[in-house]
């Protein structure tokens, strides 16, 4: 399983605690890790496909940025968005 996707899962799974910093990262535990990814890596950690990421992002499900000429997804708002279906799903509502 990729590193991020491991992270993101700790995290959700409440066996690691967030990091306080304004970025929502913790230097020392995520060093390497990138801030944000593309749709394509942002997809593949999510295991769905990059179409269903813009879709995510055009519906308003997932918050984007640009860097330069680039969208990118931050690594924070794909934690939010597991943990919100995540939530969903215990509530029973729609996933």
């Amino acid at each position: 399983m990729p590193p991020g996707l491991l992270s993101l899962v700790a995290i959700v799974s409440g066996s690691q605690e967030p990091s306080k910093s304004p970025t929502g990262l913790d230097p020392g535990d995520d060093a390497g890790v990138p801030l944000a990814y593309d749709y394509t890596e942002a997809g593949r950690l999510l295991g769905v496909s990059p179409s269903s990421v813009y879709r995510l992002v055009r519906d308003g499900k997932l918050r984007a940025v640009t860097v330069g000429a680039a969208r990118r997804i931050p690594r924070s708002e794909l934690e939010r968005f597991v943990d919100d279906q995540l939530a969903s799903t215990v509530r029973g509502g729609p996933a």
